[in-house]
């Protein structure tokens, strides 16, 4: 049986971490037109790629997608990761949206994202699938919402396709 590969790449995390600096400065620097400033949304393309890269890595070499049980169980350890974090946040932005005097200008509630419909999307974490825009109750999760859909649609691409049983 091989070695197992570390599941901490020193490089990838420093190039994940320029790449989060990348994110931040475009936000912050959005007066200044510096082209490597102006191009920082690649950051979180970046990012992500990266990030991606990392999970497989860590992942592929667990035949964690060669069984519905499996498979289950990785969904079940991604959502522990990412779920509690996104909750606790949506959960604040509500409170304040609700609590708040003029948080929203008059009217602005009427928007579907917005709405219970809009909260409902959010806590279930598919506020982003259709990409009808990125505003929502929790702005930021959109990546969260794409990051669980990636996991949802490709759960038949395993590792090893002689052994996956997932049909």
């Amino acid at each position: 049986m091989a070695p197992r590969p570390p599941a901490d790449i020193a490089s990838l995390t420093g190039l994940r971490g320029i790449a989060a600096l990348w994110v931040v400065l475009y936000h912050l620097t959005d007066r200044l037109r510096w082209p490597v400033f102006d191009a920082g949304w690649l950051g979180v393309d970046m990012f992500f790629t990266l990030s991606g890269f990392v999970l497989t890595h860590v992942y592929a070499d667990r035949n964690m997608f060669t069984t519905w049980r499996s498979y289950v169980g990785f969904l079940m350890v991604r959502l522990a990761r990412i779920y509690p974090l996104h909750i606790f946040a949506l959960l604040v932005v509500a409170a304040v949206a609700l609590l708040v005097p003029g948080y929203w200008p008059p009217g602005f509630a009427k928007y579907p994202l917005f709405g219970l419909h809009g909260l409902v999307e959010a806590l279930l974490l598919v506020q982003n699938w259709p990409f009808i825009g990125l505003n929502n109750w929790h702005t930021p999760s959109w990546t969260l919402s794409n990051e669980w859909m990636a996991y949802l649609m490709f759960r038949n691409c395993s590792p090893h396709p002689h052994q996956s049983t997932l049909g």
